[in-house]
């Protein structure tokens, strides 16, 4: 009995926590896009929407 009153006063806590969590500041904390396209890449890309990825078996990987 003990440990699920635990349980549910830690979920109480988390859940209470996510009530209070500052959504604005949380989206201006994001970090920067890893990767900026330039615009023929875009342009690519808008022009290609559908990409595929493929792979054989026939060479070893890379890491191993």
């Amino acid at each position: 009995m003990h440990k699920s009153l635990t349980i549910m006063y830690l979920a109480l806590i988390i859940f209470n926590l996510g009530l209070s969590a500052d959504l604005a500041s949380a989206q201006s904390l994001a970090p920067e896009p890893m990767v900026i396209f330039t615009p023929e890449e875009q342009a690519w890309l808008k022009a290609h929407p559908d990409i595929q990825l493929g792979f054989t078996d026939d060479f070893e990987p890379h890491v191993i």
